[in-house]
């Protein structure tokens, strides 16, 4: 059942003028992506004041102008938990000082993300072009990928960085390659100019998109992950129920239409339940992810002579570390997913 506007308003301020002084100050930063738009759904159906009464915080979850902007309010304090994935919370987040704790593993891309050529059809056919891309991220993660399948690297093509949208890019007349996640992959598709010769349903599981929070956060109040845990699997117990109200409400948050909003999601590997993400976050499989992940930081560090980059460690629930155990940012805490499991939130 939706709430209305003003009900939803009332039910805030209400929440507001209840709340014990001092109460976490929860900050969430999201851009459309399918993986994301829980967060958007919850704050429209009213589950963010749900659990906010619970355990006594404040939620305020923000639509970010996009993907790279978000994770810099994150690192600068202005947002304090971020929708991200795995790639880009340890190089673009950790890596650059940031202590932040995974608390939550989502949903993975089956093809959200992927390489789009002008002409040509494989991926040999890259060798040698001009590929935009936003480098340091996601992405370029996916292209080295690629390029290590098919015995090619770095130096078989011509990077250039395109932090922002590489949608604009894409048509002008010396690109002759794309990399892109969706929506802007769509678009890009959808002109009819390029052909997809790589995507992340190549290299399953391990493009994972995670809610990440800011350590120093999360240790002040414990009730930041079990609310933000909470409201998440109630908005997956939503999609589970196959309520069509709710992909229309992500759908009209995305920007996209419902029939292309299917789409990613069809392309898009939720972990629905508890145990289901529980049981990646502890996996053997997830940490071989990670440490093929803290490779390609660890050689784009050396690549590009990176000053700004430490060298980090990752901590997993089993208490095994990887990388620099000295220097730990990372965190993959399943605590809070247990205790979803549990029914003890």
């Amino acid at each position: 059942m939706q709430l209305s506007t003003q009900l939803r308003t009332l039910l805030a301020l209400f929440m507001l003028l209840s709340m014990p002084v001092g109460a976490m100050d929860i900050r969430l930063g999201w851009t459309p992506y399918a993986g994301s738009m829980a967060w958007p759904y919850a704050s429209q159906a009213g589950l963010l004041e749900k659990w906010d009464e619970k355990y006594g915080v404040m939620t305020h979850v923000k639509a970010c102008d996009d993907y790279m902007s978000c994770i810099q309010q994150f690192n600068t304090g202005i947002l304090n938990a971020i929708a991200v994935t795995n790639v880009d919370a340890l190089g673009q987040i950790a890596a650059l000082g940031v202590d932040a704790t995974i608390i939550l593993i989502g949903s993975g891309s089956n093809g959200n993300d992927g390489i789009v050529l002008k002409e040509g059809k494989r991926v040999e056919d890259l060798r040698g072009k001009v590929i935009h891309l936003p480098m340091g991220t996601v992405s370029h993660f996916m292209l080295m990928c690629a390029l290590t399948h098919h015995d090619m690297d770095e130096n078989d093509v011509v990077m250039v960085n395109n932090p922002s949208s590489v949608v604009p890019a894409f048509d002008a007349w010396d690109v002759n390659a794309v990399v892109a996640w969706q929506p802007d992959l769509g678009e890009i598709l959808a002109t009819g100019k390029g052909n997809l010769v790589f995507d992340s349903s190549e290299i399953p599981g391990e493009i994972v998109d995670v809610l990440v929070v800011r350590t120093e956060d999360l240790r002040k109040s414990s009730n930041m992950g079990k609310a933000l845990t909470a409201i998440w699997y109630e908005v997956m117990g939503h999609l589970k129920n196959d309520d069509p109200k709710v992909l229309d409400i992500m759908a009209a948050k995305s920007g996209l239409s419902l029939e292309d909003f299917k789409k990613q999601m069809q392309a898009t590997t939720f972990y629905y339940t508890p145990d289901a993400a529980l049981k990646e976050a502890r996996s053997r499989g997830f940490k071989k992810v990670m440490s093929k992940v803290t490779q390609f930081w660890s050689m784009q560090k050396k690549r590009y002579q990176s000053q700004s980059r430490q060298a980090v460690g990752i901590l997993f629930p089993d208490g095994a570390t990887l990388g620099n155990r000295h220097n730990i940012k990372l965190r993959i805490n399943s605590r809070f997913m247990k205790l979803a499991k549990e029914n003890e939130l």
